[in-house]
């Protein structure tokens, strides 16, 4: 290990920390803007070791097959080859139900006040 530069980015580093957590059979949504670290830790779960692992994007297209990672969740290029596409109502009722395994969005912003915009 030598104290060159990595050959990876840190959104990469991210997503391969996160799809570690990710278990098959799972139920996982993953969306906002600024969403491609959640969704390709998502993808790469579910190619790895999690092939039932289900993803549910913020546009609600359930596991998308995406030819190259979009900016948003709601983005209309993750329906092109989607196998469903859910509602809102379906992701409360799953959220309730505790079927839901996780929930990735993106970060907050704060201002000095304390108040928060997802």
């Amino acid at each position: 290990m030598g104290g060159g530069k990595p050959d990876y980015s840190w959104a990469e580093l991210m997503a391969v920390v996160l799809a570690r957590d990710f278990r098959d059979g799972e139920l996982a949504m993953a969306g906002g803007a600024r969403s491609e670290v959640a969704v390709a830790a998502c993808l790469l779960a579910q190619h790895l070791h999690a092939p039932n692992l289900t993803l549910i994007t913020t546009g609600l297209f359930v596991n998308p097959h995406p030819k190259a990672l979009c900016f948003s969740g709601p983005d209309y290029r993750y329906h092109r080859g989607c196998e469903a596409f859910g509602s809102f109502y379906d992701v409360f009722e799953l959220s309730e139900n505790g079927k839901l395994g996780f929930f990735c969005y993106n970060g907050i912003q704060m201002d000095k006040y304390g108040n928060v915009n997802l």
